[in-house]
């Protein structure tokens, strides 16, 4: 009922932009899917997988008209589900339509299918389910790449900079020139990553999507866990205190400046004026660097009158809103301005530069071989039974040699790959703590020795 109204005519721009500026799509939660499976331990593990592909084209097929699905796939096994049940051409008995045959006409009509993955770490795994689908999907993604634009201009002391990083990406793609950023057509079609998305995970998220070839648009970040709960007055530096009294006609700034350091705080009541580049700051002087050296708070004139162009506005007061506000001028005083998507740029390429060869050990060819051999167990990957590596084989044969290096043959059983992966190519527990806290320190090198020759960081 809430989707219809959303997307009626003329609701959205009487819904969406003058109202809460939000609106919502179907999406698939794990028990919409897991529950059309029997997972008691002994049910047939052809039957489990048959159900979990049911429980995926139904979702697509209830809600084809819509412009948009969200469909959580790692119930059960992601790997197995954006190789062989995302794809599959496969009619049930029943009739209907296979899944990848209802995936092209959405292409076709330029809706959009998010796919998500609900467990794994991004930095890792977001490579991987690309690469892999790629393979998987190709239909789906661009064949007709444009060129690259200019990003920075002629003489930059980050174009040199951003030109290596880039090379070092082509060279990973065995490109010598050209666009090395993959992406979806019409970008129809996305990984919608909410676990383990927060302020301080998203930039080596997205570095590790580009040194492994891919476009940043590729993936839809959501709001996991982290952006919910653990958000609190340090994230974004946010405090309130007292700062002065106004009494009798004096002004007596209040402020602390403790022996210990780190916690002093402004001063007197500052106006907030934009300046001639966009940027809000409290009103005084400030160095070449943007460090206030002198604030110029208020006077108890300004107080009581007013300071032209002060942006701080009384919104709320002794319980009550004074000012009523639409999300949409919030939107427009929250604007980027150039200048912060230049210094977001540049943050972006110091990290690429830094962390690139760590990064791609994400995409290696026997990393890739250790997903698709987690593929091959199909959907009820705890019951050991003959697995689907031979199938997988084929569809990707340019991982054939690392399949050799990393020991799985099709003799296996599928709780005998899982043990023989677990054994000898995943980081133990202690060992993914160091490589993810020296990735978080930008120490990438230390990152890379604390895998200690494995090839994933997680199953």
């Amino acid at each position: 009922m809430l989707l219809r109204y959303y997307n009626g005519d003329d609701n959205f721009t009487g819904v969406f932009e003058a109202g809460h500026g939000a609106t919502s799509v179907p999406a698939a939660e794990h028990s919409t899917i897991t529950s059309w499976a029997d997972v008691s331990e002994d049910a047939d593990y052809k039957e489990y997988e048959a159900a979990e592909y049911n429980a995926f084209r139904n979702m697509i097929k209830q809600y084809m008209p819509s412009f948009a699905i969200s469909l959580v796939s790692d119930g059960f096994n992601i790997w197995n589900a954006i190789t062989r049940l995302w794809p599959s051409t496969v009619v049930p008995p029943d009739g209907g339509d296979s899944m990848r045959s209802m995936l092209t006409s959405r292409l076709n009509a330029f809706q959009l299918t998010l796919i998500r993955p609900d467990s794994g770490e991004g930095v890792e795994t977001l490579p991987q389910l690309l690469t892999v689908l790629l393979g998987a999907l190709p239909e789906h993604f661009d064949d007709k790449l444009l060129p690259l634009t200019t990003v920075f201009p002629a003489g930059d002391e980050y174009e040199q900079k951003y030109n290596a990083v880039v090379d070092k990406i082509r060279a990973k793609l065995n490109m010598s020139s050209g666009n090395p950023f993959r992406r979806f057509k019409g970008q129809q079609m996305r990984i919608l990553q909410g676990d383990g998305v927060a302020l301080d995970t998203v930039g080596d998220m997205l570095s590790s999507l580009l040194a492994n070839g891919f476009c940043a648009n590729s993936v839809h970040f959501g709001s996991g866990g982290g952006l919910l709960q653990k958000l609190n007055r340090d994230s974004l530096a946010v405090a309130f205190k007292c700062c002065a009294m106004y009494v009798g006609g004096k002004t007596f700034p209040v402020g602390k400046d403790p022996i210990a350091g780190g916690k002093k705080s402004y001063g007197g009541d500052p106006p907030v004026i934009r300046d001639a580049k966009g940027v809000l700051r409290n009103r005084g002087e400030y160095d070449a660097a943007g460090n206030m050296v002198r604030g110029n708070p208020k006077t108890y004139d300004e107080f009581m009158n007013g300071v032209p162009g002060d942006e701080l506005v009384k919104v709320f007061e002794n319980g009550q809103v004074v000012s009523e506000q639409t999300f949409k001028e919030i939107q427009g005083r929250a604007k980027i301005t150039k200048e912060s998507i230049v210094s977001a740029m540049k943050k972006a390429v110091d990290n690429l530069s830094l962390k690139t060869d760590f990064m791609q050990k994400m995409s290696s060819d026997e990393a890739i071989a250790i997903r698709l051999s987690e593929a091959s167990c199909g959907s009820k990957w705890k019951q050991a039974h003959p697995t689907h590596l031979a199938e997988l084989q084929a569809t990707f044969p340019q991982y054939q040699a690392a399949f050799g290096k990393i020991g799985i043959t099709t003799a296996m059983d599928s709780v005998q790959v899982l043990e023989h992966i677990k054994a000898n190519h995943v980081c133990d527990k202690k060992a993914k703590s160091k490589v993810f806290r020296a990735l978080e320190d930008d120490e990438p090198d230390e990152a890379i020795a604390a895998m200690a020759g494995k090839y994933v960081i997680t199953m």
